[in-house]
């Protein structure tokens, strides 16, 4: 059996180990056993802040849950007491005084959606609810029927009486106005008024369920969002967590044959 040089770190070729067994013939430095115990604790570092990460995005994760779950159930409410309200107005005005056929051609929205992005919390949806016009004509209106009147000549405002020769005379312009303006006007106004002046109270109800439900229905999108954007962060560290621990594994393996070669 050789006799170990003086300061030598590790053993040779033919040196027995414990039990008679016959150690790896290579030697082992001091210095890297020590860069391996290093490099040990930065990837056991490395693992414990992703778990922490995992946590919280788990914690996040049933927050938010539970704050989709709330506020769905809240908009199934609001819609079926907005239908069940619909239901009694029908009943009392009659199906055919509440249906379609009151819709107008033209229907301007009065519920507009915006989305942003941002990074952690995926799409944010904000739904805006404009408040109903009344009849008074539009800006662009009243400039179109000010062009219109500066185009009819002055003899043709002047003339009230009808002609002599007996010939009928053609509606002008600005007769033409006010049937044009009063659609527009109809097309902006509130859509209670479509059903008639005095509608009653259920119908009343109906619209503002309806439309805390329009509120409702962009925060149940933006939970949605957040969730599924949650769950794939969630995804991605686990699999990142996987990857370390398994790195580890080959470290300690590596570790544990330098630690039978020093023996």
């Amino acid at each position: 059996m050789r006799q170990r040089a003086e300061g030598s770190p590790a053993r040779h070729v033919g040196e027995e180990g414990p039990r008679g067994r016959s150690c790896v013939g290579f030697s082992v430095p001091a210095s890297a056993v020590t860069e391996a115990h290093s490099q040990m604790k930065d990837m056991n570092k490395e693992v414990n802040e992703v778990r922490e990460a995992l946590d919280e995005v788990t914690l996040a994760t049933f927050d938010d849950l539970e704050n989709l779950y709330s506020t769905r159930e809240r908009l199934h409410d609001l819609i079926q007491q907005g239908w069940l309200s619909l239901s009694k107005s029908r009943y009392s005005m009659g199906s055919r005084a509440v249906s379609t056929l009151q819709y107008p051609h033209h229907i301007t929205p009065q519920a507009h959606v915006h989305t942003s992005e941002t990074e952690g919390d995926g799409l944010q949806f904000l739904t805006e609810l404009t408040r109903a016009q009344t009849m008074e004509p539009s800006e662009h209106q009243q400039h179109k029927v000010e062009e219109l009147g500066a185009a009819e000549s002055p003899e043709l405002r002047r003339r009230k009486a009808p002609p002599s020769n007996g010939v009928k005379e053609e509606p002008s312009i600005r007769d033409k106005c006010p049937r044009e303006d009063k659609q527009a006007g109809s097309e902006s106004s509130d859509p209670l008024r479509w059903f008639g002046i005095l509608v009653p109270q259920n119908l009343r109800q109906a619209q503002g369920s309806f439309r805390e439900a329009v509120l409702l229905a962009g925060e149940v999108a933006t939970l949605q969002a957040r969730v599924e954007e949650r769950r794939v962060r969630h995804r991605a560290l686990l699999e990142k967590k996987t990857a370390l621990l398994a790195n580890d594994g080959e470290t300690r393996g590596e570790e544990r044959g330098e630690l039978l070669a020093e023996q």
